[in-house]
């Protein structure tokens, strides 16, 4: 699958635009890109307590990859409380599953030093977020959560070597490479825990090839996340990739890596321009994307800001492409083009 691809949905207007429908009944209320529920709990709690509560979520689980991790650090074979892990769990996928939430809000957090406990949680979240696109129950989403929380502690085993600075060598890379190993053999002997989760870690790197069509769900949702989040993300030896970027790639060059149905589950809820991305519109406007459209990922809602003379408009509007014939995305707003006018952006 290839940007152009996606475009052929567009092309004939919103009458003829195609849904892909993953999650939620019919007698839903439908909402729109990553405002995936209406709280069904406490519906009238206020969106900034809603976003109080999702922080508190977030945080409690980077606290938790903190304590965790930092005493595997020390000792590998110090084991962490099943009863911790499964409640950390439950009240994650509770959060997000009840809860109107920005994603990419949480996603896009990074931590200086060291990128390893910011990277669990994010790829916790987001594979949870996955799975509810995707309608996991509530088991699946729990076995999910907890292989994505344990899928890279591993990595601890090679510390010296990937917080270098500069980019791994082959022999590196290929200690590096046996970190799945280790990360299922830490979960293999937590008490409590459902030992098919030690598979779904081990294979969280494996990637669909013509020899190798059966792959575990679970680890290539992991997987996916963990790409995305690794683009998105600085290390020590690379920049980050704006998320359009990141998208783009994964739509062109690792579609056939993964399942079909995890690409476009991905895709059509964060958007080929995610959240808080600025783009050039065929009338040589600029606008933000303000909102994503589900199942329609080149058709966001826009606040619109500056005019093709790139003069701040004097009042902004927003724009729902879903619902325009004759307005489309030209393309991201490339960062030299953003230092034109950096401070009417500020």
């Amino acid at each position: 699958m290839k940007i152009s691809d996606i475009a052929k949905l567009k092309s004939a207007g919103p009458s003829s635009k195609k849904r892909f429908v993953y999650n939620g009944n019919s007698n839903k209320e439908d909402h729109s890109g990553l405002q995936i529920r209406k709280l069904m709990a406490g519906e009238n709690a206020s969106l900034p307590e809603i976003k109080n509560n999702i922080e508190e979520t977030y945080n409690n689980c980077l606290e938790n990859v903190k304590s965790i991790f930092n005493r595997a650090a020390i000792d590998f074979g110090i084991m962490p409380s099943c009863t911790q892990v499964q409640d950390m769990v439950k009240n994650i996928i509770i959060q997000l599953q009840s809860s109107s939430v920005e994603i990419m809000d949480l996603f896009m957090k990074y931590e200086e030093g060291d990128y390893l406990y910011s990277h669990s949680a994010n790829v916790t979240f987001l594979s949870v977020m996955m799975g509810i696109w995707l309608n996991y129950n509530m088991s699946d989403l729990s076995s999910l959560a907890t292989a994505a929380f344990f899928h890279d502690i591993g990595m601890l085993q090679f510390r010296d070597i990937t917080s270098q600075t500069k980019k791994l060598s082959k022999q590196e890379r290929e200690q590096v490479d046996m970190h799945p190993n280790f990360s299922s053999q830490f979960v293999k002997q937590i008490p409590g825990l459902d030992k098919k989760l030690s598979e779904t870690i081990l294979f969280h790197h494996k990637r669909l090839s013509k020899t190798n069509m059966d792959l575990n769900e679970h680890a290539q949702i992991i997987g996916l996340a963990d790409v995305l989040e690794a683009m998105t993300h600085p290390r020590p030896y690379k920049a980050a990739l704006q998320p359009h970027a990141a998208i783009t790639v994964i739509i062109e060059a690792m579609n056939s890596c993964f399942s079909q149905s995890i690409v476009k589950v991905l895709v059509d809820n964060i958007g080929v321009y995610p959240v808080g991305t600025w783009v050039w519109l065929d009338t040589r406007e600029i606008g933000l994307v303000i909102d994503v459209n589900s199942g329609l990922p080149l058709s966001p809602k826009l606040n619109i800001m500056f005019d093709d003379c790139m003069q701040r408009l004097p009042r902004t509007r927003i724009v729902d492409l879903s619902k325009q014939t004759n307005l489309h995305i030209k393309g991201p707003l490339e960062e030299k083009d953003k230092s034109r006018f950096k401070d009417a952006l500020s």
